[in-house]
């Protein structure tokens, strides 16, 4: 463990570089786009938790809200970096290099491209919470402590509701939470954690429906899950494929999103025919793809049908849901084609895909018979990371956007080694 003057001197080190970051957001101001007026207009199919946090800054600031939340969104990304990196720390005990290094990169989406403390975006505090996730579950995995369980799950459950994207880390964290069972877990705090994670998805959803109920009057889930979903199977479909629904609705809407498509050259059809790439160019059209067609032509069709705004997605997103295992059965293979392409470009290109898989591989191979905190983190943080990229490159597209959150772990890891190697040759001299 790390000595309180050693300590001291990395605390000093987090306050210079959290003061410079206050000083730059402060310079930037608020960023908006589109989804932001969304957020603040609390509109269906929002983030539950960051509607609610702008709607509490609008309600006390009023239209000054704008530096209050630039501000809060800072701190809690402040936050969310000191308690991951001190997870980190107090098992690795980083030299001052090591530490400025790893924190300069756990807070470069606050200074470079994301620029996520001053955007109106519901990552803002996703990011923070997906830290925290991934330092009390580094935590918990060390010190089999009840607390860090508790505060992985109720962090959790936070960042689904801030961004649904990470569901896909329940399903990992019950299979680390099965393989931590067997380090000197007792059964009661495995039935414990089991439990609760099992819960999560489920308490998210009824929250998630509530505050509907509340805020719209109905209690339906905010998630478009199913129109982005569907999003990809519209674009490598063929203009035949109407004939495989069977429900009128569903042959209907299939025939004005494929036309609609067509005549904008943003089918595969269209891309193929012009030698392009079909991958390049789904990720630089995906919005318009998705939501200036399947998404909105969908609700004009249900609008036309004399359904109110809530009834136009409610709909819209069961059929989608009904369609897609029509169309994904009829186009698998260009399907997987996508796919694999989406992923590949999420790791930002082949070798990095196989740099990434492989190390993970490795460090969950190494678990088998070590205890080496190291593996448990290379494993916990390439696994988030790859239940992340996989969902993104199915259900969306490869937009760092969505993928960011895991940038600064290859240079932990990197600098780790580099500490491992460094104290070895210490040790043999």
């Amino acid at each position: 463990m790390f000595s309180t003057k050693h300590h001291k001197h990395k605390t000093i080190l987090f306050l210079v570089v959290s003061l410079l970051a206050l000083v730059y957001v402060i310079s930037k101001g608020a960023i908006y786009y589109l989804d932001s007026y969304a957020f603040l207009d609390m509109r269906l199919n929002r983030s539950v938790l960051y509607s609610s946090f702008l709607k509490l800054y609008t309600t006390i600031f009023g239209s000054y809200f704008e530096w209050p939340v630039i501000c809060s969104q800072l701190l809690l990304i402040l936050y969310g970096v000191y308690y991951a990196i001190n997870s980190l720390d107090s098992i690795f005990d980083f030299n001052r290099i090591s530490y400025i290094i790893i924190l300069v990169m756990m807070l470069s989406p606050v200074f470079y491209w994301h620029l996520i403390a001053n955007k109106l975006l519901s990552e803002a505090l996703a990011y923070p919470l997906l830290l925290m996730v991934l330092g009390g579950s580094f935590n918990y995995a060390i010190y089999k402590r009840i607390k860090d369980l508790y505060a992985v799950v109720l962090i959790l459950l936070l960042l689904l509701l801030c961004r649904g994207q990470f569901i896909i880390l329940v399903p990992l964290l019950l299979l680390g939470l099965i393989l931590v069972s067997g380090r000197q877990v007792n059964k009661k705090q495995f039935f414990i954690g089991l439990v609760l994670l099992l819960l999560t998805p489920f308490i998210n959803e009824l929250i998630a429906k509530s505050y509907n109920k509340v805020v719209h009057g109905y209690f339906v889930s905010n998630a478009m899950t199913y129109v982005h979903l569907v999003s990809a199977d519209f674009y490598i479909s063929e203009s035949g494929n109407s004939d495989l629904f069977e429900d009128e609705d569903a042959q209907n809407y299939f025939k004005l999103v494929n036309a609609s498509l067509n005549a904008a050259d943003l089918s595969r059809e269209k891309v193929a025919s012009k030698e392009l790439d079909d991958q390049e160019f789904y990720d630089n059209n995906f919005s318009k793809i998705c939501n200036e067609r399947v998404h909105e032509i969908g609700l004009n069709y249900f609008k036309n049908k004399g359904f109110n705004y809530y009834d136009q997605n409610i709909y819209l997103n069961a059929l989608c849901k009904g369609m897609f295992p029509i169309m994904l059965k009829a186009n698998y293979k260009n399907r997987i084609k996508l796919f694999l392409k989406n992923f590949k470009t999420t790791y930002g290109g082949t070798k990095y895909l196989i740099l990434f898989v492989m190390l993970f591989l490795l460090a969950i191979w190494k678990l088998r018979n070590s205890k080496d905190p190291f593996y448990t983190f290379v494993a916990l943080g390439f696994g988030f990371m790859l239940a992340n990229n996989l969902l993104i490159a199915f259900v969306m597209y490869p937009n760092n956007r969505y993928t960011f959150y895991f940038d600064w772990l290859i240079f932990a890891v990197i600098l780790i080694l580099i500490e491992k190697s460094s104290l070895k040759q210490t040790v043999s001299k």
